[in-house]
């Protein structure tokens, strides 16, 4: 059990951090469509396409990286899928993504890049640990203990990320021709 484990504390930090950055990730990807739409109404351009790709990619990364967190909160082993699927798309973001399709556009800053790969590599050392506690059996797996934890941070998830959604579609969607 989480709260008996000399792990509970480390773990717990982790599920804070990780949430909160999550909802920091999610509500910088809107900040940045709602600019980017902005600009292009204020232009009479369209929108960019590439732009609202990214900015729908990044939330969506967001969403899973702070559905880990919350996961990891309440002492879930789903956690650890929930890792490793964001360890998985941002590797899929930075050595494919990226090179392939967004920093053709954009001239790339380095110095951001560097902050963003670092931040990569502690990720993953993040869902190394929370792999590990899950088959150490530190983290509950579903069907143990009460289910109300996980379907209250289920459906607390759902409705923040769908708001989040709906608030992005009306940014992203490209504007009617007069």
């Amino acid at each position: 059990m989480l709260l008996a484990s000399a792990w509970a504390v480390p773990i717990l930090l982790l599920g804070i951090f990780y949430t909160f950055a999550g909802f920091v990730a999610a509500r910088e990807a809107q900040k940045n469509a709602f600019l980017d739409a902005a600009l292009a109404d204020v232009s009479g351009g369209p929108r960019d396409r590439l732009d609202r790709e990214r900015s729908l990619w990044l939330y969506a990364l967001s969403a899973v990286v702070g559905a880990g967190g919350l996961l990891l909160l309440i002492g879930s082993a789903l956690a650890a899928p929930a890792f490793l699927l964001a360890a998985l798309l941002q590797a899929l973001h930075f050595f494919v993504l990226s090179p392939l399709r967004y920093d053709r556009e954009e001239p790339v800053n380095p110095q951001g890049r560097r902050r963003s790969l670092n931040a990569f590599r502690i990720y993953g050392l993040a869902t190394l640990f929370v792999v590990w506690a899950a088959l150490q059996g530190v983290l509950r797996l579903p069907g143990q203990g009460s289910p109300w934890p996980l379907v209250l941070v289920g459906a607390v998830w759902l409705v923040i990320v769908l708001r989040g959604l709906l608030l992005l579609q009306g940014l992203l969607m490209p504007r009617p021709r007069p």
